[in-house]
């Protein structure tokens, strides 16, 4: 007997061509480990072809909030908070340092002055005296538009998270040594930033510490960490 002939002489079986049509949401069903084949079901539990066990895609945990942001949090409810806020940071040492910088700049040109008299009889002399008398100006200038921001620029109250400090040291040799400290802060919107501060500031600060910073202008002229 041929193939696909029955054995009473009817007509043969018409054999129907199939074929799968796709469907969208197959491509996001599982698939199965066992057999391969994918459910047409999104939330099947079983393969509808081997009955095994369909895999079952678990939730992503939740990324833990940002420490530095908690403990921010934190500080605001802090019953040492509405003090820190409040504080009037001391503006003495900037004072001291705008007075400083301008008995620095009287004697500095008044020496200028006396060594004219001898470079005028020299002239080569009297370029690098100038370039000499010109940075001493400009830097002086620096230092009292600094303490110029200090004095006239709104004090702003920022909480803060101080995330690293360091210190830099410049000269030594010939040229006298002068130690410059730096602290790293992040804000509550996670942005960082450096800032040079005295050595008061950096004394009473360490990484990790969270607390109120005090801001004139550009310049960071204090940092209140809570009691307890």
């Amino acid at each position: 007997m041929r193939a696909g002939a029955s054995g009473n002489g009817s007509t043969p079986p018409r054999f129907v061509s199939v074929r799968a049509r796709y469907h969208p949401r197959m491509a996001t069903t599982p698939l199965c480990t066992n057999c391969g084949a994918r459910s047409a079901e999104l939330d099947a539990r079983f393969c509808g072809f081997c009955g095994h066990e369909l895999p079952r895609d678990e939730p992503a945990p939740a990324s833990p909030p940002d420490a530095s942001s908690v403990r921010l949090t934190r500080l605001r409810e802090h019953p040492d908070y509405a003090r820190l806020m409040a504080h009037e940071p001391s503006l003495t040492t900037h004072r001291l340092g705008a007075v400083a910088s301008v008995l620095f700049l009287v004697a500095f040109l008044s020496i200028g002055g006396i060594l004219m008299v001898p470079a005028m009889m020299f002239p080569p002399m009297l370029i690098p005296l100038f370039a000499i008398l010109g940075f001493g100006v400009f830097v002086v200038g620096s230092a009292l538009r600094g303490n110029a921001a200090v004095r006239g620029g709104e004090l702003v109250r920022v909480p803060a998270h101080v995330v690293d400090e360091r210190t830099e040291v410049v000269g030594g040799g010939d040229s006298s040594v002068s130690t410059h400290y730096f602290v790293s802060l992040e804000s509550e919107r996670g942005s960082r930033a450096e800032y040079e501060v005295d050595a008061g500031i950096a004394s009473r600060v360490a990484p990790g510490d969270v607390g109120v910073a005090y801001f004139k202008g550009p310049l960071l002229v204090d940092f209140r960490r809570p009691n307890g």
